[in-house]
């Protein structure tokens, strides 16, 4: 949902994705009535829409979004990579933030003591 320029260049690139991965399955995880609107009837059945109506600004701090980001699409995001529903996640959004909350989500990997 977030990025520079948000769903009109993240959703064109998610589809271009499926068109030339063939055993790419995406969750777009977002605002589903935005999502909805941008793509219109073309959605693959390779996508689906996960519906998370928080979006995180660019520019939000990474120790604020771990008070305040329940309902926001990077959450839900990697909520989902952390139930082992996806098997990765990509976010052009707010970089701070997604090391934040991956962190406290998905915790470090053994041996590594930083993101």
């Amino acid at each position: 949902m977030s990025g520079d320029h948000g769903l009109r260049v993240n959703l064109p690139a998610s589809l271009h994705a499926l068109r030339t991965n063939t055993s790419l399955r995406l969750h777009l995880v977002g605002d589903s009535q935005a999502i909805q609107a941008e793509i219109g009837t073309g959605l693959p059945q390779r996508a689906s829409i996960v519906h998370a109506p928080g979006i995180l600004a660019m520019d939000a701090s990474p120790t604020g979004v771990l008070r305040n980001t329940d309902q926001s699409s990077l959450r839900a995001a990697l909520e989902l990579l952390a139930t082992g529903d996806v098997g990765g996640m990509i976010s052009a959004g707010n970089t701070g933030a997604l090391m934040a909350l991956s962190r406290q989500r998905l915790s470090m990997i053994a041996g590594f003591r930083r993101p």
